[in-house]
């Protein structure tokens, strides 16, 4: 109930665009209402965003098995400036590129990591990679328990048509940027490392997004979510899940769910309490102006009939002090 209070208040377009809903002073990130109402709106999904719900879905894949699972490292390819005053560039993983030296570890994952490493990554069996290439969001994921690269993309029923839309080796770089951080964890834990060159790319039959539809960063952040190993117990592909579907309803749900998850999040976001509290106040308003329209309604009749009366009386009295 909380929760949805929140969401309420964050989603009245009556209110301040400009109000700060989220923030994030450690990484310095902030939502305001008019990013939440592009997001629940159906427009493109800004990067911030997504980079908060990954961090969702990384936070809740290491609770549940109290290691990572599944880790989504966060690319992007459009120039965005540094701490340093540099800039990305294409295919760099966070802010800053790095060496495969245990010494030298990327500090850039969004998700806070102990140390600048994540602990047991040996465990972790799936590592995804989001990115978004000439405006189109797409991931390739690391699978190590299947030994396999798996392109994960919503663009269109020919995934490997998708594919080759990228430069020739931008997909290379990226994959050898991520499995130099994957080794350099193992060998930090005392592990074998792995042989990536063994491993084959193939294209699973993921859902396709409409033609024109600006949904391509929603359909990534659903894959990365629901993307598992096949342990013989899972639907992997996702077709199943998306059958029989309405996709304008699922996108506002899916959309909502995205905007809430963020929202509410205590670790990240910062002025939750203050939300909480605004919200609470513009409840409180609303009711009392609820409050004042019923008792208005409930008494007007009352009151016109007493002023009818009144008038009538008046108009009597007047009348017969003249004749």
């Amino acid at each position: 109930m909380e929760h949805d209070q929140i969401l309420r208040y964050a989603l009245d377009s009556k209110l301040s665009p400009e109000e700060v809903l989220f923030r994030d002073a450690k990484k310095r990130r902030i939502l305001r209402r008019k990013d939440l109402l592009e997001l629940v709106g159906g427009s493109r999904v800004l990067i911030t965003t997504c980079d908060l719900y990954i961090d969702h879905i990384n936070k809740s894949s290491l609770a549940s098995k109290g290691h990572f699972k599944k880790f989504i490292f966060w690319t992007t390819l459009t120039e965005i400036e540094n701490e340093d005053g540099g800039s990305k560039k294409d295919g760099d993983i966070g802010n800053h590129s790095f060496q495969a030296s245990e010494k030298h570890l990327p500090s850039s994952f969004y998700l806070p990591l102990p140390e600048g490493k994540i602990n047991d990554a040996h465990k972790c069996e799936l590592w995804c990679i989001p990115m978004s290439y000439r405006g189109h969001a797409r991931a390739i994921v690391i699978n190590i328990k299947e030994a396999c690269y798996e392109y994960l993309d919503s663009g269109g029923p020919d995934k490997e048509a998708e594919f080759s839309t990228m430069d020739d080796d931008l997909p290379a770089r990226i994959l050898e940027r991520a499995t130099m951080y994957i080794n350099c964890m193992r060998r930090g834990e005392g592990h074998m490392i792995i042989d990536f060159s063994k491993f084959e790319l193939t294209f699973p039959p993921v859902p396709s997004q409409p033609p024109g539809s600006l949904a391509c960063a929603i359909y990534t952040l659903r894959f990365l979510e629901e993307w598992d190993v096949d342990d013989g117990g899972v639907d992997r592909r996702l077709l199943r899940k998306f059958e029989g579907w309405d996709e304008e309803s699922w996108h506002v749900e899916e959309r909502m769910k995205i905007c809430t998850s963020i929202l509410t999040d205590q670790d990240s976001n910062d002025i939750l309490e203050e939300v909480k509290q605004r919200a609470q106040e513009w409840q409180t308003t609303k009711r009392r102006k609820l409050l004042i329209f019923f008792l208005f309604l409930f008494f007007s009749p009352v009151l016109i009939d007493k002023l009818t009366l009144v008038r009538a009386n008046f108009r009597s009295s007047s009348w017969s002090f003249f004749r």
